[in-house]
């Protein structure tokens, strides 16, 4: 039972993982951890790229900089949701062109 849940919690960073890449970011992790790692937008904190993503899209992570002065910059993602809202829930990501994020309706992670 726990090599199940295991390997379904990695599947959800999978799919995590490769969206972000997909769409352009530098993203760290998700292999052999529930947690995916991505470098936020040229010219944002992590702090203001986490309030971007809740007023936006209501996308909870953690900021980079809650780990350290060496986490600024960076975000993290969590995979502990459901296959079904991981999935139907990821796509919508698209960039602006001044870098800001925004996610359309749905939303990415994990928040509900």
């Amino acid at each position: 039972e726990v090599q199940e849940n295991i390997a379904y919690y990695r599947e959800n960073a999978r799919i995590i993982r490769e969206g972000l890449e997909k769409a352009g970011f530098t993203v760290f992790g998700g292999v052999d951890s529930p947690y995916v790692w991505m470098k936020v937008p040229q010219g944002m904190s992590s702090w203001e790229f986490f309030d971007e993503l809740l007023e936006k899209a209501h996308v909870v992570g953690t900021p980079g900089s809650g780990f350290g002065l060496n986490g600024e910059g960076y975000f993290r993602l969590t995979s502990f949701n459901t296959k079904e809202n991981t999935e139907k829930r990821w796509p919508g990501l698209s960039l602006f062109s001044d870098h800001k994020v925004f996610l359309k309706s749905s939303v990415l992670s994990l928040a509900e």
